[in-house]
């Protein structure tokens, strides 16, 4: 994703005066807006549920390079515990 600076870095005067609105346009596109105070990035406004997708994708990442390090080491699980880690990894 390539953020715009005119439609995703806002100032953060501008987020307290529309905050609702930012808020529904993150939801909307699916992306960020980079909060700003004296002209430096300091925050991220951004949809739960995309937030939450982030979250899933960075475990399952997480849950890749454990495997390919237990494979380099010579430990493996069945495909039913691979199920039941990647289960309990969409639960939570």
């Amino acid at each position: 994703m390539i953020l715009s600076a005119g439609e995703d870095i806002t100032p953060i005067s501008e987020v307290k005066a529309n905050f609702a609105e930012l808020l529904d346009r993150s939801r909307e596109s699916h992306r960020p807006t980079i909060v700003t105070q004296n002209g430096r990035a300091t925050g991220i406004l951004l949809a739960i549920e995309d937030w939450e997708a982030q979250q899933r994708k960075i475990q399952l990442l997480k849950m890749l390079a454990e495997g390919e390090e237990s494979a380099r080491i010579g430990i493996s699980l069945s495909l039913s515990e691979v199920k039941n880690r990647i289960k309990k990894c969409h639960a939570a």
